[in-house]
């Protein structure tokens, strides 16, 4: 997902639980869980830009309006 945070976040981990040992099932769970949550922000980075033209596209729609209204 191209933003570098798991690893970021593993070397926070590695940094504040030095002796932190995990099976390998238990890393393949945090590794799945970590894809999910960076998919998850993902979708929710798009539905706020969508959000924002929609009201930036409605906002030009009633500076619009009110110009041909001053007409």
């Amino acid at each position: 997902m191209g933003s570098g945070q798991p690893s970021d976040f593993g070397q926070l981990a590695r940094y504040m639980y030095p002796n932190l040992v995990l099976t390998p099932e238990q890393a393949d769970n945090a590794k799945k869980q970590a894809e999910f949550l960076e998919k998850a922000a993902a979708i929710v980075r798009q539905k706020a830009e969508e959000g924002s033209r929609r009201y930036q596209r409605e906002q030009l729609r009633k500076q619009i309006e009110e110009g041909e209204r001053a007409r």
